[in-house]
């Protein structure tokens, strides 16, 4: 799994790099409100970041082998 930049500024890469797929990922605060909720249509996915103000975040990605969890820093 490829995330990068983090912190990140206007966008975020999430990758993987195996055959398996991204079923959905989710951008949440810390405190559990969702901000972003997609389904990629590949194994990798752009996230647009600029909208949100600096801080930390929580990177939710669903595979059909089970879930990653990821911090991120939204950093301008």
């Amino acid at each position: 799994l490829l995330i990068g930049p983090n912190p990140a500024d206007e966008i975020l890469q999430v990758r993987l790099e195996r055959q398996t797929s991204i079923s959905r990922v989710r951008l949440m605060t810390m405190t559990g409100t969702l901000l972003l909720d997609e389904i990629p249509e590949r194994n990798e996915i752009s996230l647009n970041t600029g909208m949100f103000p600096e801080g930390i975040y929580l990177l939710h990605i669903e595979t059909p082998e089970g879930r990653i969890y990821h911090r991120i820093r939204i950093a301008h």
